[in-house]
């Protein structure tokens, strides 16, 4: 977002790679929307389906607010986001 675009990405700790929180994102984005297709209930509020960029609010609140369910249920966004607030020390997390 230092570019002046509000697209859902916060300046990333250097250690971190850009596309492995682009992945984690996108497929809980992803995975929001079917369960609410499907009429499913998720912690996470389904706000964060209105637009693709809401996700990082909507689980950023999470992250403070939820965090050991967000870590119980959506791993790869709680590391992401635990590493980029520095609740964690940052290591660089990778996509297999």
């Amino acid at each position: 977002m230092l570019d002046g675009a509000a697209d859902g990405t916060p300046p990333l700790h250097p250690d971190m790679d850009l596309r492995t929180w682009i992945d984690s994102f996108t497929d809980t984005y992803k995975q929001l929307r079917k369960q609410i297709e499907r009429h499913q209930l998720s912690q996470i509020d389904p706000y964060a389906v209105e637009k693709q960029t809401e996700v990082f609010d909507v689980v950023s609140e999470e992250c403070f607010c939820a965090s050991d369910w967000l870590y119980q249920y959506h791993a790869d966004i709680y590391l992401q986001m635990a590493c980029s607030i520095g609740r964690i020390q940052c290591c660089v997390f990778h996509n297999s």
